[in-house]
Protein backbone atom coordinates (compact mmCIF):
# COMPACT_ATOMS: atom_id res chain seq x y z
CA UNK A 1 0.00 0.00 0.00
CA UNK A 2 2.82 2.48 0.96
CA UNK A 3 3.78 2.96 -2.99
CA UNK A 4 0.15 4.03 -4.20
CA UNK A 5 -0.01 6.16 -0.59
CA UNK A 6 3.17 7.58 -1.24
CA UNK A 7 2.46 8.87 -4.69
CA UNK A 8 -0.55 10.07 -3.97
CA UNK A 9 1.03 11.81 -1.02
CA UNK A 10 3.96 13.33 -3.24
CA UNK A 11 1.81 14.55 -6.14
CA UNK A 12 -1.22 16.14 -4.03
CA UNK A 13 1.51 17.74 -1.83
CA UNK A 14 0.01 16.60 0.98
CA UNK A 15 1.27 16.38 4.46
CA UNK A 16 1.18 12.80 5.68
CA UNK A 17 0.11 9.24 4.93
CA UNK A 18 -3.32 9.39 6.44
CA UNK A 19 -4.53 12.68 4.48
CA UNK A 20 -3.21 10.80 1.24
CA UNK A 21 -5.45 7.87 1.86
CA UNK A 22 -8.19 9.84 3.21
CA UNK A 23 -7.65 11.57 -0.46
CA UNK A 24 -7.35 8.06 -2.37
CA UNK A 25 -9.91 6.88 -0.56
CA UNK A 26 -12.52 9.94 -0.97
CA UNK A 27 -11.32 10.06 -4.91
CA UNK A 28 -11.72 6.23 -5.28
CA UNK A 29 -15.32 6.25 -3.92
CA UNK A 30 -16.21 9.16 -6.47
CA UNK A 31 -14.99 7.43 -9.26
CA UNK A 32 -16.39 4.13 -8.37
CA UNK A 33 -19.99 5.95 -8.32
CA UNK A 34 -19.49 6.58 -11.71
CA UNK A 35 -17.77 3.62 -13.57
CA UNK A 36 -18.80 0.17 -14.20
CA UNK A 37 -18.45 -2.65 -11.48
CA UNK A 38 -16.56 -4.32 -13.88
CA UNK A 39 -14.31 -1.68 -14.57
CA UNK A 40 -13.96 -0.38 -11.40
CA UNK A 41 -13.19 -4.45 -10.36
CA UNK A 42 -10.39 -4.10 -12.71
CA UNK A 43 -8.96 -1.05 -11.13
CA UNK A 44 -8.90 -2.18 -7.82
CA UNK A 45 -7.66 -5.63 -8.74
CA UNK A 46 -4.09 -3.64 -9.04
CA UNK A 47 -4.48 -1.98 -5.82
CA UNK A 48 -3.64 -2.78 -2.14
CA UNK A 49 -6.65 -4.26 -0.17
CA UNK A 50 -8.01 -1.06 1.59
CA UNK A 51 -8.48 0.91 -2.05
CA UNK A 52 -9.80 -2.36 -3.70
CA UNK A 53 -12.51 -2.88 -1.20
CA UNK A 54 -13.39 0.76 -1.37
CA UNK A 55 -13.75 0.04 -5.43
CA UNK A 56 -15.80 -2.99 -5.09
CA UNK A 57 -17.99 -2.07 -1.88
CA UNK A 58 -19.24 0.91 -3.25
CA UNK A 59 -22.73 1.46 -5.36
CA UNK A 60 -23.08 3.02 -8.56
CA UNK A 61 -24.68 6.08 -7.29
CA UNK A 62 -27.71 6.27 -10.40
CA UNK A 63 -27.64 4.94 -14.04
CA UNK A 64 -25.47 7.94 -15.86
CA UNK A 65 -22.01 9.04 -14.46
CA UNK A 66 -21.42 12.05 -12.59
CA UNK A 67 -20.81 15.66 -14.69
CA UNK A 68 -17.06 16.67 -13.89
CA UNK A 69 -18.55 19.38 -11.41
CA UNK A 70 -21.03 16.82 -9.59
CA UNK A 71 -17.71 14.48 -9.06
CA UNK A 72 -15.85 17.59 -7.76
CA UNK A 73 -18.32 17.95 -5.72
CA UNK A 74 -18.46 14.83 -3.89
CA UNK A 75 -14.67 15.46 -3.64
CA UNK A 76 -14.46 18.22 -2.01
CA UNK A 77 -17.30 17.40 0.55
CA UNK A 78 -15.89 14.00 1.44
CA UNK A 79 -12.50 15.79 2.05
CA UNK A 80 -14.15 18.95 3.35
CA UNK A 81 -11.91 21.10 1.00
CA UNK A 82 -12.37 23.37 -1.98
CA UNK A 83 -13.43 22.69 -5.53
CA UNK A 84 -10.27 23.54 -6.85
CA UNK A 85 -8.02 21.51 -3.88
CA UNK A 86 -10.49 18.36 -4.60
CA UNK A 87 -9.31 19.00 -8.72
CA UNK A 88 -5.99 19.14 -7.35
CA UNK A 89 -6.17 15.65 -5.31
CA UNK A 90 -8.16 13.95 -7.87
CA UNK A 91 -5.27 14.67 -10.59
CA UNK A 92 -2.87 13.30 -8.07
CA UNK A 93 -5.11 10.13 -7.16
CA UNK A 94 -5.52 9.54 -11.30
CA UNK A 95 -1.59 9.95 -11.50
CA UNK A 96 -0.81 7.02 -9.11
CA UNK A 97 -3.05 4.86 -10.73
CA UNK A 98 -1.86 5.39 -13.83
CA UNK A 99 1.29 4.65 -12.31
CA UNK A 100 0.32 1.33 -9.92
CA UNK A 101 -2.69 -0.18 -11.92
CA UNK A 102 -1.28 0.92 -15.43
CA UNK A 103 -2.53 3.27 -17.60
CA UNK A 104 -4.39 1.40 -20.15
CA UNK A 105 -6.72 0.77 -16.75
CA UNK A 106 -7.16 4.38 -16.53
CA UNK A 107 -7.44 4.78 -19.85
CA UNK A 108 -10.69 2.56 -19.82
CA UNK A 109 -12.12 4.11 -17.03
CA UNK A 110 -11.81 7.41 -18.60
CA UNK A 111 -13.74 6.08 -21.48
CA UNK A 112 -16.92 5.31 -19.04
CA UNK A 113 -17.01 8.94 -18.48
CA UNK A 114 -17.95 12.64 -19.98
CA UNK A 115 -15.21 13.67 -21.87
CA UNK A 116 -15.50 16.77 -19.91
CA UNK A 117 -13.07 14.60 -17.56
CA UNK A 118 -10.25 15.17 -19.53
CA UNK A 119 -9.29 18.24 -16.29
CA UNK A 120 -8.42 15.57 -14.32
CA UNK A 121 -7.62 12.40 -16.62
CA UNK A 122 -5.45 14.36 -19.58
CA UNK A 123 -2.12 12.89 -19.10
CA UNK A 124 -0.32 16.44 -18.80
CA UNK A 125 -2.53 17.04 -15.98
CA UNK A 126 -2.11 13.85 -14.73
CA UNK A 127 1.03 14.88 -12.63
CA UNK A 128 -0.98 16.95 -10.48
CA UNK A 129 1.29 18.72 -8.21
CA UNK A 130 3.81 17.14 -9.27
CA UNK A 131 6.67 18.88 -11.94
CA UNK A 132 8.07 16.35 -14.91
CA UNK A 133 11.04 16.48 -13.21
CA UNK A 134 9.92 15.57 -9.67
CA UNK A 135 7.91 12.38 -11.71
CA UNK A 136 11.25 11.63 -12.89
CA UNK A 137 12.86 12.14 -9.35
CA UNK A 138 10.32 9.56 -8.00
CA UNK A 139 10.21 6.84 -10.96
CA UNK A 140 14.32 6.89 -11.40
CA UNK A 141 14.78 7.04 -7.12
CA UNK A 142 17.43 9.83 -7.84
CA UNK A 143 17.70 13.15 -6.65
CA UNK A 144 16.13 16.55 -7.60
CA UNK A 145 19.94 17.91 -9.43
CA UNK A 146 20.49 14.10 -11.13
CA UNK A 147 16.46 14.14 -12.09
CA UNK A 148 16.38 17.21 -13.93
CA UNK A 149 19.75 16.97 -15.50
CA UNK A 150 18.64 13.79 -16.53
CA UNK A 151 15.70 15.02 -17.44
CA UNK A 152 16.87 17.62 -19.57
CA UNK A 153 19.44 16.20 -21.63
CA UNK A 154 17.09 13.20 -22.33
CA UNK A 155 14.43 15.37 -23.69
CA UNK A 156 16.75 17.40 -25.49
CA UNK A 157 18.29 14.59 -27.75
CA UNK A 158 14.78 13.16 -28.20
CA UNK A 159 13.30 16.83 -29.66
CA UNK A 160 16.21 17.12 -31.63
CA UNK A 161 15.26 13.56 -33.68
CA UNK A 162 11.81 13.93 -34.43
CA UNK A 163 10.63 16.70 -36.51
CA UNK A 164 9.61 20.28 -35.04
CA UNK A 165 5.99 19.92 -35.29
CA UNK A 166 5.79 16.75 -33.89
CA UNK A 167 8.47 17.77 -31.21
CA UNK A 168 5.69 20.79 -30.55
CA UNK A 169 2.56 18.33 -30.81
CA UNK A 170 4.65 16.10 -27.76
CA UNK A 171 4.90 19.50 -25.97
CA UNK A 172 1.88 20.81 -25.87
CA UNK A 173 1.50 18.06 -23.18
CA UNK A 174 4.46 18.21 -21.15
CA UNK A 175 4.53 21.28 -18.36
CA UNK A 176 6.45 24.43 -19.03
CA UNK A 177 10.08 23.43 -18.76
CA UNK A 178 10.29 19.91 -19.99
CA UNK A 179 8.46 21.48 -23.12
CA UNK A 180 11.03 23.92 -23.19
CA UNK A 181 13.66 21.26 -23.15
CA UNK A 182 11.98 19.24 -25.94
CA UNK A 183 11.20 21.75 -28.46
CA UNK A 184 14.61 22.47 -30.53
CA UNK A 185 16.06 25.88 -31.21
CA UNK A 186 17.09 23.83 -34.89
CA UNK A 187 15.41 21.70 -36.99
CA UNK A 188 15.86 17.60 -36.72
CA UNK A 189 19.56 16.60 -36.90
CA UNK A 190 20.38 14.87 -40.34
CA UNK A 191 22.62 12.78 -38.48
CA UNK A 192 21.39 10.70 -35.56
CA UNK A 193 23.08 8.95 -32.73
CA UNK A 194 22.77 5.91 -32.33
CA UNK A 195 21.63 4.35 -29.32
CA UNK A 196 25.49 3.37 -28.12
CA UNK A 197 25.94 6.92 -28.85
CA UNK A 198 22.77 8.48 -27.28
CA UNK A 199 24.12 6.22 -23.70
CA UNK A 200 27.57 7.93 -24.42
CA UNK A 201 26.28 11.53 -24.60
CA UNK A 202 23.90 11.75 -21.85
CA UNK A 203 26.22 10.30 -19.50
CA UNK A 204 28.82 12.69 -20.75
CA UNK A 205 25.76 15.34 -20.10
CA UNK A 206 25.28 14.33 -16.52
CA UNK A 207 28.95 12.91 -15.69
CA UNK A 208 27.85 9.46 -15.03
CA UNK A 209 28.31 5.83 -15.86
CA UNK A 210 26.78 4.31 -19.50
CA UNK A 211 25.27 1.91 -16.55
CA UNK A 212 23.52 5.27 -14.91
CA UNK A 213 23.09 6.96 -17.98
CA UNK A 214 20.50 3.82 -19.26
CA UNK A 215 19.16 3.94 -15.82
CA UNK A 216 18.19 7.06 -16.14
CA UNK A 217 17.15 7.49 -19.68
CA UNK A 218 14.67 4.48 -18.86
CA UNK A 219 13.23 6.85 -15.70
CA UNK A 220 12.70 9.74 -18.45
CA UNK A 221 11.03 8.24 -21.02
CA UNK A 222 8.39 6.40 -18.84
CA UNK A 223 7.45 9.25 -16.88
CA UNK A 224 7.25 11.34 -20.66
CA UNK A 225 4.88 7.91 -21.93
CA UNK A 226 2.53 8.55 -19.55
CA UNK A 227 2.91 12.33 -19.93
CA UNK A 228 1.56 12.50 -23.33
CA UNK A 229 -0.18 9.19 -23.60
CA UNK A 230 0.15 6.69 -25.60
CA UNK A 231 -1.20 7.94 -29.26
CA UNK A 232 1.58 10.75 -29.18
CA UNK A 233 3.94 8.83 -27.40
CA UNK A 234 3.67 6.07 -30.34
CA UNK A 235 3.87 8.96 -32.98
CA UNK A 236 6.94 10.19 -31.55
CA UNK A 237 8.74 7.02 -31.30
CA UNK A 238 7.87 6.41 -35.38
CA UNK A 239 10.42 9.45 -36.09
CA UNK A 240 13.21 8.13 -33.77
CA UNK A 241 16.02 5.65 -35.12
CA UNK A 242 15.55 2.33 -35.24
CA UNK A 243 18.36 1.58 -32.68
CA UNK A 244 16.69 3.71 -30.33
CA UNK A 245 14.66 0.53 -29.82
CA UNK A 246 16.32 -0.91 -26.48
CA UNK A 247 14.77 2.39 -24.56
CA UNK A 248 11.60 1.23 -25.46
CA UNK A 249 11.82 -2.39 -24.94
CA UNK A 250 10.60 -2.59 -21.64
Amino acid sequence: MAAFVDIVERRAGLESDSEAEETAEAVLRTLSESISHGEAADLGNQLPEQFRRVLLDTERARAEPYSLEEFLDHVAERLDVSESEAEQRSQAVVAALSDVAGVDEVEDAYAQLPPEYEAIFAPGEALGALSFVEAVESRGDLDRATARRASRATLQVLGERVSKGEAEDVAEHLPDEAAEWFVPDEPARALDYDFDELVAHVADEESVSRTRAIQHLEAVTDVLAETVGESEFEQMRAQLPETYDPLFEE
